[in-house]
């Protein structure tokens, strides 16, 4: 790709560009030193400057303090991981005499108010949040410059390291304990976002939560696991997002369609309940539901695709269970579970053998659910349908003379095309390389059609030309872009206009030059206020 200007560069620093532009900016500074050189010299006012130097090297002081193997009152003995904003430890408290988790903000005294106030959130969150099976906190401090929350130390291993080598009803028991957890935090008021395996780790207790049933189990025992880093989380009570705007939050294997930028929906309780699924289908089915080989395409397939119906692949996974993983991980929040606690109820159903309460989706869920994920294709289809049967009614009951002979087979052709051009666009469209070309050419047929439809079959006197006002609205909201919309404006103006020349040619009807020029104004105003009222309520963009 050619060089990207500053100003490019600053809204890709900033996180403000589609992901899939973000991605071919990312793979274009792999090759490209000078790029970076001018990324770098943007100044320390620049978002990702500013994070690069957050995340850099801890402070001197604070480095000396590791390295003498002391902080505040704590002994440091190891380190245990890293996120994108602390460091973790393995740490003895000189003080009460036991071992703990120290979480530090890496990037000491560069950290911005921002990330102090992310920590400190944290451990208010986590401290109003006591329940069994999430972390407990012991202490927020500060040392160097430095803040630091003590936590309780868990084993650092992941609910899918877990999970590898036991069956299905272990999942279930685990997501069943888990949802628990979480049923705690959504009733206290809170949404964690960033529901992993990771997150979710071993508490090292001697005893066990006892297995629900004697019967057909496949481990004598669940491990008690405790829910871990509430850096993302957020309270439903107001507004205190501890993220900006328009950036990613949580993990893209696990995360919910609504934690997608610009999305449109509010993320809630539902979300956690979607990783949750997520979780579960991995577990079950040894990768996450949506992976792909690029964000961007991860992301396309979290907010279009359904997830593969496990048991296609893994016969050994009971339907009921698939069910419950397959609700959870719905495109529409209001489609889940009502909450964690349903979740979990369900989950107990399964164990003891008892009717589960989730469905699979009848036809006519599925089929809205298809509509949804191709949404143009739906449209295509629906009006392909409907104009067919009307036309064929037209000439089997109403005996109309337009529509029988020789019109009849030219319709027949117009609508053959149209069903093979929309085919044709739709594999366009799930190419992300040539999805701008399909929507714009999508935006096209509709007037392409009408031109077909008035010139070649029907004729002039039957073609109103005003049917060219939908189709230019149709075609902005396909693409809500500014080329889009002024593409559309232009194309409906020429549509008219060799309608109108080709209609006078016939002499029927004519078309005056004054005419001509003042629908081709009509058009043309139509097409402004059409932008302008989309640009005014932020739904198009350049």
């Amino acid at each position: 790709m050619p060089h990207p200007p500053v100003d490019e560069l600053r809204r890709f620093a900033g996180g403000w560009l589609e992901p899939a532009h973000i991605e071919r900016i990312a793979a274009h500074l792999e090759t490209c030193p000078g790029c970076v050189d001018c990324l770098d010299g943007l100044g320390d006012a620049d978002p990702l400057v500013a994070e690069l130097r957050r995340c850099g090297p801890l402070p001197e002081e604070l480095a000396a303090s590791l390295r003498d193997g002391r902080i505040q009152g704590y002994r440091v003995l190891e380190e245990l991981g890293r996120g994108g904003m602390g460091v973790v430890h393995r740490a003895f408290d000189e003080h009460l005499k036991r071992d703990v988790a120290l979480k530090l903000i890496a990037a000491g005294p560069y950290a911005d108010p921002e990330q102090r106030r992310r920590l400190r959130q944290e451990a208010e969150t986590i401290a109003a949040l006591r329940h069994p099976g999430i972390v407990e906190i012991y202490e927020v401090g500060e040392a160097a410059g430095v803040m630091y929350i003590a936590l309780e130390l868990l084993y650092p291993v992941g609910l899918t390291v877990l999970g590898r080598r036991h069956g299905p009803r272990w999942c279930a028991a685990v997501i069943r304990q888990v949802a628990g957890s979480l049923d705690h935090a959504h009733r206290a008021g809170f949404v964690h976002r960033d529901i992993k395996p990771d997150n979710i780790l071993l508490a090292p207790v001697d005893d066990a939560l006892p297995w629900w049933s004697s019967a057909g189990v496949d481990d004598a025992v669940v491990p008690r696991l405790k829910i871990t880093d509430f850096g993302l989380s957020m309270s439903l009570d107001g507004d205190r997002r501890l993220t900006r705007d328009g950036l990613l939050l949580g993990t893209p294997d696990y995360m919910a369609p609504e934690q997608i930028p610009d999305s449109g929906e509010a993320v809630g309780p539902a979300a956690d309940i979607h990783a949750l699924g997520a979780i579960l289908y991995e577990l079950l089915g040894g990768t996450p539901p949506f992976r792909a080989d690029s964000v961007a395409g991860q992301m396309a397939r979290l907010r279009h695709d359904p997830p593969a119906p496990l048991r296609s692949a893994h016969p050994g996974v009971p339907r009921d269970l698939e069910t419950i993983c397959l609700r959870c991980l719905r495109k529409r929040p209001a489609e889940r579970y009502a909450s964690a606690r349903e979740l979990a109820a369900d989950l107990e159903r399964f164990l003891n053998g008892e009717p589960i309460h989730a469905r699979p989706p009848r036809w006519r869920e599925r089929l809205a659910g298809e509509m949804r994920r191709f949404p143009m294709l739906a449209a295509h289809l629906s009006g392909w349908t409907l104009f067919y049967l009307l036309h064929l009614f037209a000439m089997w009951v109403l005996r109309e003379p337009s529509h029988m002979g020789e019109n009849h087979t030219h319709i027949s052709l117009l609508f053959l095309g149209w069903l093979i051009t929309v085919v044709v666009l739709e594999a366009l469209h799930r190419r992300r390389r040539w999805r701008p070309l399909a929507e714009y050419l999508y935006a096209l047929l509709p007037m392409v059609l009408l031109q077909f439809e008035n010139l070649l079959v029907v004729g002039p006197a039957y073609g109103p030309p005003v049917l060219l006002i939908p189709a230019l609205m149709s075609a902005v909201l396909i693409r809500p872009r500014v080329a889009m919309a002024w593409f559309a404006t232009v194309a409906a103006q020429s549509a008219f206009t060799v309608y109108a020349l080709v209609a006078n040619s016939l002499g029927r009807p004519a078309y005056s030059t004054e005419h001509i020029l003042f629908f081709n104004l009509l058009i043309l105003l139509i097409g402004a206020m059409l932008h302008l009222l989309l640009r005014q309520r932020g739904f198009i963009r350049v």
